[in-house]
């Protein structure tokens, strides 16, 4: 045949190039041009890698390939090629490759006709390179009820003939889940080539238009007899691929039937299995055996056509099942030894075939089973295989990892690129290990990376369960677990414990560290009390020399009370310095706490202050005495940053923080408090360690200073930080949470006021000599005054009092009594009788949290040892003149 247009020029084509090698991803096979084959599919995914196989077979030969499909389309198909390195030119990719949708190419107007579909293929090949032309196409649509559908086996006959005649290869891919078996042995008729169960082989039921006579002649000469015969191994291996692929019972036993009646022309049949009807029931007495069975109950029975005269019964059985059985007419077979034989292995095969379905189904049914119950846990299964180096994961394990399944290929180049580059060592050395059978598994902890690029812990533990003839595994099986929540949770509680171990060595280490600290400073504080106490005696002593003489000693005791409050004031800068100190807070604005407070830590030095403090201030809460030993730590570390002299700026201002601060303080109105100094700047490395206890780079620093202002900062709910940068100086600064009362001045006066007389005052101490100072003064301001030394002679004092119908008008209460009762305690007895009654609280012990929160423990208001006389009078008149709330 001579064609002066199409893919082959048969004019210039030699015999031996009317062969050609195709490629079905199943091994190379030589096959002559034109070949029409018939594939054969029951998974679709597996179907389409033999496709996309045989597209680039064509395309690197460079041939026109057109592919009509409705599961593929181009973009995955170039997807494809690349994923798997065949490159291919773009523009040979877009002249050579052709992707049709099955209803362009067989029914666009809704209908199907053999004829235009032909005239299609005939304009294709006129049209297609000199290369050749290879085609593949689905034809699900076949199972529809199309228009036209019903010739299609006539196309076939149609097809076969010009694609032979124009060397044309194509495969044509029929889904036998949707396909009668009927159906499919008509359609299996019209190919030479056959792939079935990924077998590729010569079709022993083409049926040949040219010769117009099936495969195998059973009932003819003895010539054709023979190569019956001959064939007969080829046929029962078609079979046994067909009925594998075959998805269902009701699918095989169709294709029985198709086999039995158009291939081996057996007219007069009956199978009878499970959950089937036949075509051909022979009795009344077939339907009800029918009636009776279950469709999956394999168990032997009696079908009522076993014993019939004239009849030959074949039981469709294996050694766990009885499946049913084919009952032929006796003349139909035993006149035909070849015949009966064909039947009898097709039976053993149909029965072999129906128990795989049976166990396939109950291993589909485990391992959904299996991956119900891994989908609900952080584990997955994993394979590798040492022949191939192909690792494999189950869907979970896929999904914990956040690929989808199939997405891609994994294998050991992958593992090693995406394990943590510290773990990859211990995944060798634990196969390692395991093949030299150090171990009973393959087990190791690894760290491994996510599609998103996250880190997971995994524990993967394996075993070989297959091995070749020199004991040396094929396969490791096993399991991986992702154990990144409880590595996260180990790791957090170690640190936990490490942390805890350090806080408390550094707890212990602050206790000695403190207590050193003291030592060192108790040289100074002792010298400075001892300068006091000189003072305090000298002047007393001096004092007593006047009056004896009659001189006025005034002068000399306003002396005593200056060293005596001075006393008080190292007192309290000691505690705080020790502990912190519960604060003892008062509403104030902080503009002359500022200046008062660098006035004089800085005074007599070089430095320069200047101020940047706006008159609209918030208020805050705070214990003066502590905020200002804050302030005097920051000026004194300024100057002596720039001990040549310089300039410190203090400002402050309202700031409104909000949530996330980062400062780990609560959102709300604070007031910044900052102080900036032109020193010498603070090192980056030493910046996280300047508020630690006893850190300190000055030769004669105790290290304290910033330490205590720490806690004593952190204590009123707010926040010390610095920036510096060494040469350009350093920056404090200091939030204070703005506070909801409003600041009211005190009065200037110290003058006593007298105008609160005849009160009757319960005052409760276990100091005799301060109880009878202040009951001196008291009584000397008119006042009455009775004395307790501890807690339950007040609580008996004022219950008289009240019985007595002469209650007192204020308590004064001492917070701590060594071996007595406390007032704390007697104050709570005292208010349970009366609700109203008015108690000042006192102590030595200005860190005691009574103290900083009095009003809750029912106190109306306190005043810290050491006090002056004037000091507690005030409190007094404004005790008395307040009424409760409560």
């Amino acid at each position: 045949m001579e064609k002066k247009n199409g893919p082959i020029n048969q004019k210039e084509k030699k015999s031996s190039d009317n062969w050609i090698y195709l490629d079905f991803c199943l091994g190379r096979q030589a096959l002559p041009l034109g070949t029409h084959t018939c594939l054969v599919y029951r998974n679709q995914k597996r179907k389409n890698r033999i496709i996309l196989q045989f597209i680039a077979d064509g395309l690197q030969k460079g041939e026109q390939v057109v592919c009509i499909t409705d599961s593929l389309t181009k973009e995955a198909i170039l997807d494809w090629l690349k994923k798997k390195e065949i490159h291919i030119s773009a523009a040979d990719l877009e002249r050579k490759l052709v992707v049709q949708s099955t209803k362009s190419m067989y029914y666009p107007n809704g209908y199907f006709s053999p004829e235009e579909t032909m005239e299609k293929w005939r304009r294709l090949t006129m049209e297609s390179p000199v290369e050749g032309l290879r085609v593949t196409g689905e034809v699900n649509w076949l199972s529809s009820d199309l228009p036209g559908a019903e010739r299609f086996i006539e196309y076939e006959f149609m097809a076969d003939e010009f694609f032979k005649n124009n060397f044309t290869t194509v495969v044509c891919q029929f889904d036998v889940n949707s396909l009668h078996g009927a159906t499919l042995m008509e359609i299996i008729h019209m190919h030479p080539m056959l792939i079935v169960n990924g077998q590729i082989m010569h079709n022993p039921f083409y049926y040949s238009s040219a010769r117009k006579q099936r495969a195998f002649p059973f009932r003819g000469r003895r010539k054709m007899l023979r190569q019956t015969k001959q064939q007969a191994g080829t046929l029962l291996l078609a079979v046994t691929g067909i009925l594998e692929t075959l998805p269902t019972l009701q699918r095989k036993a169709e294709f029985t039937e198709g086999l039995l009646h158009s291939v081996l022309e057996i007219k007069k049949s009956h199978l009878c299995l499970p959950g089937y009807r036949s075509q051909s029931f022979i009795s009344k007495e077939c339907q009800e055996c029918k009636a009776q069975r279950k469709a999956e109950d394999y168990l032997a029975y009696s079908c009522p056509l076993i014993d019939r005269p004239n009849f030959a019964t074949y039981a469709i059985k294996t050694a766990d099942f009885c499946f049913g059985y084919l009952v032929l007419s006796e003349k139909e077979v035993y006149n035909n030894s070849l015949l009966m034989a064909l039947v009898f292995n097709y039976i053993n095969l149909l029965a072999i075939s129906l128990e795989n379905s049976i166990r396939r189904n109950q291993l589909q049914q485990n391992e959904k089973r299996i991956k119900a119950i891994m989908e609900g846990t952080d584990e997955g299964l994993w394979e590798y295989d040492f022949s191939t180096g192909r690792l494999e994961f189950d869907d979970n394990w896929q999904r914990i990892l956040e690929y989808k399944p199939g997405e891609i290929e994994y294998n050991l180049r992958w593992l090693e690129e995406n394990i943590h580059p510290d773990h990859y060592s211990h995944l060798g050395q634990a196969l390692d290990d395991y093949l030299q059978k150090k171990t009973k598994y393959c087990d190791v902890e690894y760290k491994i990376k996510t599609k998103s690029g996250k880190w997971k812990w995994v524990w993967s533990r394996g075993i070989a369960l297959t091995y070749d003839e020199n004991n040396k595994p094929l396969k490791l099986t096993g399991t991986n677990r992702d154990i990144t929540l409880y590595r996260q949770t180990r790791e957090a509680l170690e640190a936990s414990v490490k942390q805890l171990a350090l806080e408390k060595e550094r707890a212990n280490l602050l206790k000695m560290q403190k207590l050193e600290s003291l030592g060192i400073l108790a040289g100074g504080i002792a010298h400075d009390f001892n300068n006091l106490l000189s003072v305090i005696l000298s002047n007393l002593q001096l004092a007593e020399y006047k009056l004896a003489k009659g001189q006025d000693a005034t002068k000399d005791l306003k002396t005593v009370e200056k060293g005596t409050l001075r006393a008080a004031k190292l007192t309290k800068q000691l505690l705080a310095f020790s502990k912190g100190g519960a604060p003892v807070k008062q509403t104030v604005v902080l503009h002359e706490i500022i200046k008062e407070t660098a006035e004089f830590a800085l005074k007599g030095t070089p430095i320069k202050i200047e101020y940047f403090l706006p008159p609209d201030l918030w208020s805050v809460e705070i214990d003066t005495g502590q905020i200002c030993q804050v302030l005097h730590n920051l000026l004194l570390n300024a100057y002596q940053a720039m001990p040549g002299g310089g300039v410190v700026k203090i400002s402050a201002h309202n700031e409104i923080l909000p949530p996330g601060n980062g400062m780990m303080l609560k959102p709300g109105n604070y007031v910044k408090v900052m102080v900036k100094d032109q020193g010498i700047g603070i090192p980056e490395e030493n910046l996280g360690k300047i508020f630690d206890p006893y850190f300190t780079t000055k030769k004669q620093g105790s290290g304290l200073g910033l330490a205590s202002s720490y806690y004593i900062i952190k204590n009123h709910g707010g926040y010390i930080g610095v920036s510096s940068q060494v040469g350009h100086g350093s920056v404090f600064y200091i939030y204070l949470p703005s506070s909801q009362k409003k600041f009211e001045p005190k009065a200037g006066t110290t003058k006593l006021r007298t105008e609160e007389k005849g009160r009757r005052i319960l005052l409760m101490d276990d100091e005799p000599l301060l109880r009878n100072s202040v009951k001196e003064f008291l009584e000397a301001c008119g006042h009455q005054v009775q004395e307790a030394a501890e807690g339950k002679e007040a609580v008996t004092l004022y219950k008289k009092s009240r019985e007595m119908n002469a209650p007192f008008d204020v308590v004064i209460m001492d917070l701590t009594i060594p071996g007595g009762m406390g007032g704390k305690e007697a104050a709570g007895q005292i208010l349970s009788m009366d609700p109203k009654a008015k108690i000042i609280v006192s102590s030595g012990y200005s860190n005691d949290p009574v103290l900083a929160e009095h009003v809750e423990y029912g106190f109306c208001d306190v005043i810290t040892k050491p006090f002056s006389l004037e000091e507690l009078h005030e409190k007094i008149v404004r005790v008395l003149s307040q009424e409760k709330s409560w």
